[in-house]
């Protein structure tokens, strides 16, 4: 036993051992007596300071007495002492789980299921932690993963069942639900699923019977009273008294008693069992049933024959569609006091249209996500000519006080009215309304079943907020004839169904007021949507006002924007087409910059041009157009003339930041480096933060081959909104300079292949330095990575993070970046590496294509052609135009073979009909489909020819002689550098580099002479 040190003597006895202190603190902790548990643990600790099992438990204390920063220091102080210290992993995941961290909740879960085979809880934990933040993939993988250890867990099954409810893949639901079944036989978890998912494809007589499992099901708080009478099964009724039971709450009874009228017609008799606060309505509204209350009712009716639960009777009475009857009001509210309330409403709104509403749910499961924020509602509550009526429940007064002082919308409450308590006169309130807007709660279905027009919004989640009951796709519900329904299209965003409201109540209000201006409100809906950077639901307002008349150029420019915003330019163009000539706007420069945009999004930027250009002569002093006039010379391809445009807007608006980014960015692409970088410096130096300037500033220095600065700027790209990865989703400390003997280094790739095939030439001489690398890359790399780097660990880059990329002994963690600082410090570090083929493709497969491709052609050299690049925007630019290509190969005397990944028909057509002799194309290998059969490929031939895509990239790490198409301007990369006929990272890459379509041509002549000499020779 350690002696006590000087800090320790009064906290721990020293007749005790750090395991008696342990488990007496442990017991305490199990008791509930924290901060004795406390004393205890530190008594350990001062005993053995660095003891990993009393940092964990005096971490998990503090985790419960809410101090949570010290708790992640102590478990992760402990975690540092143990490295694979499973169930401190899992502990210190839960803290940040519960804090809503996610990614280093996930990093934590991973260790700790990987430490510790068939950790269920860790697996469990990891796949709703995925499931939270929307990875639904790696939420799935990692319930399977559990499932792996544990097939019969009910648990796993569940989850999986849920996750794919919520996301409306219902067929593979009723699957996972079998498989359940299979594993658990009889559970009533698996049978509810397959039932909901039955109910959402429409199986209804299906869903039916599968949903009686709810009766057993553990968590079931409505279980109604069983009598002991047979269970109805669909006979007739004719001569028979049937009971029937309610079972759940109020919304659920006057939904599922819309059956009610049918099974009273069909019985001799009919007793309806049910709670207090029901019966009378029940009595009300159903005078031929007879309405018995719960509380007295102990055993049946004399006269009942068989009974039946209220919802039950859905498998007899509705088991399709069509079942389904026109549905009028059912519920009968109390008359006096509907006529006392509807008085009262005129006599304080006048003409108004008024509206009931209720925003969300309190008690239930899923309660949050069926729930809004009374401050969403904005757009609904503005709308002229209604007055609203709260019938939330609940305490509402603080938050409508708020949005009252904050907005000055005015909404009327009736402490007097608890529908908790007086559920009746909740009711009658209810019938005294035009309308009713509610969230999926018990005033939506009061609403609705008294006929009250009723518009219900309601989660995408089957589960997580939408209840069955709503089914699936519906705009209206089979259930009530008034009911509409406005379904969210994102989980968790109301602002569509708000929107689709807002839209509906300013019609609505319209028809009872017609001075209310219903084009200028949507309009002015629509505007303050875009200034909220709500697209779709301002697409949704300014559709609206132009369906209701305002042919206005902002209508039509907001119209159009939202469908360009939505990935649909091409009809963002049509529309501006069809429209601006019939509201006669031919000359709006709003309309033209909006089209412009869109244009230059399908490819069209030289009719882009053409409209600015004439905007631009009646509009001389418009920022804007001259900004969008350089944008658009950029796509063409025509950077000096991108540059003037730019530089007119920045005189009219000399402080735009947007257009001198626009500049920096164009004064690089022409070759003016040192401009770019002053224009650059001047933005981060007002706002350092600006993480896309710092960025474009890092590509300024790399591109002029400064990379000892360029290198760390570079890094910036990582912090953009834009970036696909970031060092936070790894649980190790970031690669900052220091020695790399020794250490043990994991490396990740960031973007396409390209990039991933640019890092790897680095990697060699990083294993040289190194005691040992794991390389994370995309999934179709790593075969050909794994044969060509022998002793580096290859793993796939995904999630759930492997075992590898979280392993503790990793060291540093590193991109594309960090490795050129450590080892492309300088261009002189480029000429002096050795290295030169990289990659090892599939030798048997290189020789047999090389021998098939030179069948009969003995006495020509194979040379690979790729002439296109798909890259979005500028693919065209650094392509090959076909007739060219086609020439080309005409002219070289060799027999050249496609290596053009996904090519186009046309385009093989035409080269085709240059002979057998000189053109191949196999098209049984594609660089989409496999990179490993590509790269046998291009290692099969003597020569390669291609423009800036991953050929280039693949042929010069293989290490096969190239000539590479780049253009001098736009759509050149930053690593082709410039100034330079060879390529810095692939020594075997030649750079032909080309200002214009001429000069493509001179450079294929010029390639072309290359080749006849190498046929010469060969």
């Amino acid at each position: 036993m350690n002696h006590l040190n000087s800090a320790g003597e009064s906290l721990a006895d020293p007749n005790i051992t750090i395991n008696e202190a342990l488990a007496s603190g442990i017991e305490l902790q199990n008791e509930g007596q924290l901060k004795k548990a406390t004393e205890k643990y530190k008594a350990a600790l001062a005993l053995e300071p660095e003891n990993p099992d009393a940092l964990h438990l005096l971490g998990i204390v503090q985790a419960q007495l809410n101090s949570v920063d010290d708790a992640i220091a102590l478990i992760t102080r402990a975690i540092e002492k143990r490295p694979r210290f499973s169930e401190a992993l899992y502990n210190i995941g839960r803290i940040y789980q519960s804090k809503s961290r996610p990614q280093e909740a996930i990093n934590a879960y991973v260790q700790a299921a990987r430490f510790r085979d068939g950790y269920s809880d860790a697996w469990y934990n990891l796949g709703c932690v995925y499931s939270d933040v929307g990875m639904f993939e790696e939420a799935l993988a990692a319930f399977e993963a559990g499932l792996t250890f544990d097939p019969k867990n009910e648990e796993f099954h569940d989850a999986i069942c849920r996750l794919y409810k919520s996301q409306g893949l219902f067929e593979e639901c009723i699957e996972a639900a079998n498989r359940g079944l299979s594993a658990i036989r009889g559970s009533a978890h698996f049978l509810i699923h397959r039932s909901e998912a039955c109910f959402a494809l429409g199986r209804l007589e299906d869903g039916w019977r599968d949903y009686a499992a709810r009766m057993r099901h553990p968590k079931n708080p409505n279980r109604p009273r069983h009598y002991d009478l047979p269970q109805w099964e669909g006979e007739d009724l004719t001569d028979k008294t049937i009971l029937v039971i309610t079972e759940q709450g109020p919304g659920e009874t006057f939904l599922f008693s819309t059956m009610l009228p049918d099974i009273v017609s069909k019985a001799n008799k009919c007793i309806v069992v049910t709670s207090d606060r029901l019966r009378p309505i029940l009595r009300r509204s159903f005078p031929d049933a007879v309405i018995l209350s719960e509380e007295t009712t102990l055993s049946p009716p004399d006269e009942a024959d068989v009974q039946v639960s209220l919802v039950d009777l859905g498998l007899w009475l509705r088991p399709a569609w069509e079942s389904f009857p026109k549905q009028g009001p059912h519920i009968v509210p109390d008359p006096k006091r509907v006529a006392e309330y509807r008085e009262r409403y005129k006599r304080l709104f006048g003409g108004k249209l008024i509206v009931g509403i209720a925003w969300r749910t309190q008690g239930v499961n899923s309660a949050a996500e069926k729930s809004t924020h009374l401050e969403l509602w904005k757009p609904i509550l503005f709308t002229p000519g209604v007055a609203f009526v709260s019938l939330q429940y609940g305490d509402t007064l603080q938050e409508i006080a708020n949005i009252g002082s904050s907005s000055g919308i005015d909404i009327l409450t009736e402490p007097g009215v608890d529908p908790l308590i007086d559920l009746d006169g909740h009711l009658a309130q209810i019938a005294a309304l035009d309308l009713v807007i509610s969230t999926s709660n018990t005033a939506a279905h009061a609403a609705a079943a008294q006929g009250v027009p009723t518009w219900c919004m309601l989660s995408n989640r089957l589960g997580d907020g939408l209840r069955w009951t709503w089914f699936w796709d519906q705009a209206h519900s089979p259930w009530y004839s008034e009911a509409r329904l406005y379904r969210q299209i994102e989980f968790g965003n109301w602002s569509v169904p708000i929107a689709n409201i807002a839209v509906d109540l300013i019609q609505q209000s319209a028809k009872l007021n017609p001075s209310v201006n219903t084009a200028e409100h949507l309009l002015s809906l629509a505007l303050a949507y875009r200034k909220a950077s709500q697209y779709a639901p301002m697409g949704l307002a300014a559709d609206a006002a132009r369906a209701v008349g305002s042919q206005s150029s902002i209508s039509l420019r907001l119209s159009a924007e939202s469908r360009r915003l939505d990935a649909r330019p091409n009809e963002a163009i049509r529309l501006i087409d069809e429209k601006r000539r019939e509201y006669r706007l031919e000359n709006s420069y709003d309309l033209v910059k909006e089209r412009a945009r869109s244009l230059i999004e399908v490819d069209q930027a030289t009719d882009a041009i053409d409209d600015l250009e004439r905007a631009a002569l009646d509009n001389p002093d418009n920022a804007g157009i001259f900004l969008q006039l350089g944008n658009a010379h950029h796509q063409s391809g025509n950077a000096e003339n991108a540059l003037a445009h730019l530089e007119r807007a920045l005189s009219i608006a000399p402080q735009e930041r947007a257009i001198r980014k626009s500049i920096a960015a164009h004064l690089l692409e022409i070759g003016r480096t040192n401009e770019s970088i002053l224009i650059l410096d001047s933005l981060l130096a007002e706002d350092p933060t600006d993480v896309d300037a710092a960025a474009t500033r890092g590509i300024a220095l790399l591109s002029g081959g400064d990379f000892l600065e360029g290198w760390p700027a570079y890094q910036n790209r990582l912090r953009q909104s834009t970036a696909n990865i970031s060092y936070a989703r790894f649980p190790h400390k970031n690669w900052q300079g220091e020695s790399l003997a020794g250490a043990h280094v994991l490396v990740w790739t960031e973007q396409g292949v390209g990039e991933e095939l640019l890092v790897s030439t680095l990697i060699p001489e990083l294993t040289e330095l190194a005691q040992s690398v794991t390389l994370l890359c995309s999934s179709r790399m790593v075969q050909l990575f794994k044969r060509s780097f022998l002793g580096v660990n290859v793993e796939e880059r995904k999630e759930p993070l492997s075992l590898a990329a979280v392993n503790p002994k990793i060291d540093f963690q590193m991109s594309l970046s960090d490795l050129g600082s450590a080892l492309r410090p300088s261009i002189r570090a480029f000429t002096d590496s050795k290295v030169g083929c990289v990659l090892i493709p599939k030798p048997k497969l290189t020789k047999e294509l090389r021998d098939r491709y030179r069948d009969n052609r003995e006495n020509l050299p194979l040379v690979g052609l790729s002439w296109q690049s798909t890259a979005p925007y500028l693919g065209r630019l650094k392509s090959l135009d076909i007739n060219l290509a086609t020439k080309f190969v005409q002219s070289a005397n060799a027999a050249f073979v496609s290596l053009q990944y996904s090519p186009d028909p046309d385009h093989l057509k035409a080269l085709s009909r240059t002979g057998r002799e000189r053109w191949i194309y196999d098209p049984a290998i594609d660089a989409l489909e496999s990179i490993d059969r590509a790269a046998a490929q291009i290692a099969a031939m003597d020569y390669v020819v291609t423009v800036s895509n991953s050929t280039a990239h693949l042929a010069g790490a293989l290490g096969i002689p190239t000539a590479l198409l780049v253009p001098q301007g736009t759509g050149r990369h930053w690593y082709w550098l410039r100034n330079q006929d060879k390529s810095l990272w692939y020594k075997s890459v030649q750079l032909f580099e080309t200002v214009s379509q001429d000069g493509w041509a001179r450079a294929t002549s010029s390639i072309a002479e290359i080749i006849d000499a190498l046929g010469q020779h060969s």
